[in-house]
């Protein structure tokens, strides 16, 4: 199985936090960044592979990745040069090459818990979508709010 991050975007309505990083290597309250604490939890899965699209500030996400490739984790990155004018559906649209076996997609973005990732390996065959529910959605969630989609 294999696991897409989308996560080239430009994060521009968290600016300034993100003028110098995108959105997966802000850090986290604990140290991490949202790309690691993903990672951890695909580590721990049962995908045996990373596609992470990258864009805004790619070269950085490159040398966060390094890490884990170095550990011996398949990772590859996929460019998006349109992440300045498009959205996760091109980035999407770029792994198309890659799909060639079971895969999830999650945005660069998004924190989940790792039971989440589990019950959608589990799931069998079809295709399934995670959400997380809320009282009211803010001007923020355009698309799709915490979002994993999981094609069986």
């Amino acid at each position: 199985m294999k696991a897409f991050i989308l996560s080239a975007g430009k994060g521009e309505r968290m600016y300034p936090l993100t003028k110098d990083t995108p959105k997966s290597l802000l850090k986290l309250g604990n140290g991490s960044t949202v790309l690691d604490t993903q990672l951890h939890t695909i580590q721990r899965s049962n995908i045996n592979e990373v596609v992470i699209v990258v864009g805004y500030k790619h070269e950085k996400i490159g040398d966060k990745v390094r890490c884990y490739r170095d550990k011996g984790m398949n990772i590859t990155t996929i460019f998006n040069p349109f992440y300045d004018l498009s959205n996760a559906f091109v980035s999407l649209w770029l792994c198309q090459n890659e799909m060639t076996e079971d895969f999830i997609i999650m945005n660069g973005d998004t924190l989940f818990k790792p039971e989440v990732l589990k019950k959608l390996i589990e799931a069998g065959e079809g295709i399934y979508v995670a959400i997380d529910k809320k009282e009211k959605y803010g001007l923020g969630y355009v698309f799709f709010p915490e979002v994993f989609f999981c094609f069986l």
